[in-house]
């Protein structure tokens, strides 16, 4: 097995596409991204109601080293600062296969 770090992100749509090339940008190519993802956080109940994506959260799960990590916590904070979301990074174990 080999340690990474786990990242779960939950942003909106428009900002999505920052994130994933904020990700890209410093090697990071492999994530998952789930649509439609609904939640309660600081702008109150978000169920992606509306005409377009616009009003939709996506969910983005990646594991990266710690180097990898350290490139884009403070970009990605900046990001989140301005639209909102959540991070959470874990230690977590790779099961190589």
């Amino acid at each position: 097995m080999k340690s990474l770090k786990k990242v779960e992100i939950v942003t909106g749509a428009i900002d999505s596409k920052k994130i994933l090339d904020l990700l890209e940008k410093n090697g990071i190519s492999d994530y998952t991204m789930l649509k439609n993802v609904t939640g309660r956080g600081s702008r109150g109940f978000q169920d992606g109601d509306g005409l377009h994506d616009a009003f939709q959260n996506r969910f983005i799960l990646l594991a990266c080293t710690e180097e990898e990590l350290n490139k884009i916590v403070e970009p990605l904070r900046d990001i989140l600062k301005k639209s909102g979301g959540m991070c959470l990074v874990s230690d977590a174990l790779w099961l190589i296969h």
